[in-house]
């Protein structure tokens, strides 16, 4: 599993313990998800909540990514850090283990526009693939449909994808399947805002 912001490394290597101490072969590696795999990525990390969960990196500004501004960011900063190439990575793992089943869960705060295309374009590969779970932004409104074109993305980003994956699927011997649930901002389920309400939104010293 990857996270792009370092101060929850702390927590999840607690996390990491535990779950190998019950036999599970997991590992959280400091690194964001994206088209490029380089050393000294940069990328931005915003501060929501005055707990030890409140923060985020963010692929795009923080006000484009929630609707209607909720959380306020509060502190954003820029870092520089590893980066890996989504595509790269699922070459790799089809080297090394052509019959692996793979399950990819993307939750990158607008980052999972270009960290998909070049897997959708390349259908055999994506079709090794067995799960695609992802969280899309930028695609609940008009309004942010709108905004997404000035990232240089089509305003119907997220159906030409969605195509495009749909049309993959069809192709004999395709493995992929996917959880529609998961495309929260697409189907308008009322999940994708339940979260914004949680402890996790909240200050540390909140009663609410």
């Amino acid at each position: 599993s990857f996270e792009a912001a370092p101060a929850l490394l702390p927590l999840l290597r607690r996390q990491e313990q535990d779950h190998r101490a019950q036999k599970y072969d997991v590992r959280f590696v400091e690194a964001a998800l994206g088209n490029v795999t380089a050393p000294d990525e940069s990328r931005r990390v915003v501060r929501y909540a005055d707990n030890v969960w409140g923060v985020s990196a963010s692929g795009l500004r923080w006000g484009d990514v929630h609707v209607g501004d909720k959380p306020v960011a509060r502190e954003t900063t820029s870092i520089s850090g590893q980066s890996y190439d989504l595509r790269g990575i699922v070459a790799r793992v089809r080297s090394l283990n052509a019959s692996a089943v793979v399950a990819i869960k993307l939750d990158i705060e607008g980052s999972e526009y270009w960290a998909l295309e070049p897997l959708v374009a390349d259908p055999e590969l994506l079709c090794s693939v067995s799960y695609l779970f992802v969280e899309f932004h930028s695609a609940a409104s008009a309004g942010q449909r709108r905004v997404a074109q000035s990232y240089g993305l089509r305003e119907d980003a997220f159906e030409h994808l969605k195509g495009r994956i749909h049309a993959a699927m069809e192709r004999p011997g395709c493995r992929l399947k996917i959880l529609w649930r998961s495309f929260w901002a697409s189907c308008g389920d009322k999940q994708r805002f339940e979260w914004r309400s949680s402890e996790q939104t909240r200050d540390s010293t909140s009663t609410e």
